[in-house]
């Protein structure tokens, strides 16, 4: 399943196209109108960086991440695309939704990661699922970007309980130490963790202490489709 998204994204550029969202034929998903009708983040008035922006370092707190990106806030249509491909397996939604994030950088001058680490999943959740659509996502970004997408540098090594109904300080607790990452290769100096949503940002600083505790030097993005600001208001 992994690779789905690369064959997927290869896939798309032979047949005709269809828009998820409005059902209009299109040469890339989503449609360029519905994709313009996004609500997006003002990437270029925080520098591509969102930790500038009052807002999501609160909504982050108590971490400090070098750098944050997302194309918007949890809410239609990304929401939609995210709920179709995580529990429906719409692989076309994996591709859009890269082609948004990809759209979103446009303009950034600071230089991109060398490659991209997605969320892992715990096996036994993963062999009960046979997908993570962030995974997805990923390699579909990773694709667009001519960026590396490594799968098997990150691994969650305890099983944990679903974020979605647990508060701040839960959240935290439950992913500690719930992850455990390889040394990577010594060129690789600049990576970005993605996540299809951030909320408190738990699972990402889990993921990022891990990664320095092997890799002490790298520089750490976090990369989203999605920051659900709407639930911590």
């Amino acid at each position: 399943m992994f690779r789905l998204a690369k064959l997927g994204h290869k896939l798309a550029k032979l047949v005709p196209q269809q828009c998820m969202l409005c059902l209009c034929n299109c040469q890339q998903l989503p449609c360029s109108h519905c994709r313009d009708a996004i609500a997006k983040f003002a990437h270029r008035a925080y520098g591509f960086n969102l930790m500038r922006w009052p807002k999501v370092a609160s909504a982050l707190k108590p971490h400090s991440f070098h750098r944050v990106h997302a194309i918007g806030d949890y809410e239609y249509p990304l929401a939609k695309m995210i709920t179709e491909l995580k529990f429906q397996k719409r692989l076309s939604c994996a591709e859009a939704l890269a082609n948004c994030f990809s759209d979103s950088l446009r303009g950034r001058q600071h230089a991109l990661p060398q490659c991209i680490i997605p969320t892992p999943l715990y096996p036994t959740r993963y062999l009960q699922r046979q997908f993570n659509q962030t995974v997805e996502i990923a390699i579909s970004v990773a694709d667009q970007l001519e960026l590396e997408c490594r799968l098997n540098s990150l691994q969650r090594v305890r099983h944990t309980t679903a974020q979605v109904q647990l508060g701040r300080d839960q959240r935290l607790a439950n992913v500690a130490d719930s992850f455990s990452c390889a040394v990577l290769p010594s060129h690789i100096t600049h990576i970005a963790l993605f996540d299809d949503v951030v909320t408190t940002g738990a699972t990402m600083h889990a993921m990022r202490k891990a990664i320095l505790a092997a890799n002490p030097n790298l520089i750490i993005e976090i990369w989203a489709i999605c920051i659900a600001l709407a639930s911590l208001d």
